[in-house]
């Protein structure tokens, strides 16, 4: 149905039939693995890909090439619906204030009209006009330092001090209606794959601890 989510490189990703698969393949769990230990009436995989493409694809991707409908993509769903959204709430729990100055209107529809050649340099420099804007500002070790992401350890929490607590989270006993929905028993393969690095899962893993936290709390 959807194999473009089983590809694992980035000759894969970008060889997908449509700028949409390219986008899912980077940014959403892959369905072979939802489809493990979520009962088929709840995944819904085609309808929702389908949607999600007729949303955000289809109606505004239209003289952009596939960085900018990258970027458009995760402009109507990621980021409002995941780094925003978590961001906002983590900040507020702590009476922190914060600021995100580059999505303010102008600037984003200003990046938009920017042609992509001056964005990207290549794959570990990113952002170059707005680095070049900014270069007398930064200092040099900043300013020729390679693109990284920003990761935490979580893959490792979950092999050691998190270990205890996500097994008992995961497991079926922990909330008993949430079984209508998931295959427990699968779950526990996927996370001791996990735990003895046979299989890397740690957005499911994570996903599923978060289902079960929140069925806890509003659903029991």
């Amino acid at each position: 149905m959807f194999e473009y989510f089983g590809k694992a490189d980035y000759y894969d990703k970008l060889n997908c039939e449509t700028d949409f698969q390219v986008f899912c393949s980077y940014v959403m769990q892959k369905e072979k693995m939802l489809s493990r230990f979520l009962h088929a009436p709840v995944l819904e995989a085609e309808r929702i890909f389908l949607q999600t493409e007729k949303d955000f694809f289809s109606k505004k991707e239209n003289g952009l090439d596939l960085p900018k409908k990258m970027m458009l993509g995760e402009l109507y769903t990621w980021l409002p619906n995941e780094s925003l959204s978590r961001s906002d709430r983590m900040c507020m729990a702590f009476g922190l204030e914060q600021r995100v100055p580059i999505l303010d209107k102008e600037i984003v529809e200003l990046a938009f009209r920017i042609p992509t050649k001056y964005k990207i340099g290549n794959a570990k420099k990113g952002k170059v006009i707005l680095k070049k804007a900014m270069k007398e500002y930064i200092p040099d070790f900043i300013y020729n330092k390679s693109k990284s992401g920003w990761f935490c350890p979580a893959s490792s929490w979950l092999r050691t001090d998190m270990k205890d607590f996500v097994s008992d989270v995961l497991s079926e006993s922990y909330n008993s209606g949430a079984a209508e929905f998931i295959d427990f028993k699968e779950v526990k393969v996927i996370l001791n794959n996990h735990n003895t690095g046979k299989e890397y899962a740690l957005h499911t893993i994570w996903s599923l601890v978060t289902f079960q936290l929140w069925y806890k709390q509003f659903m029991r």
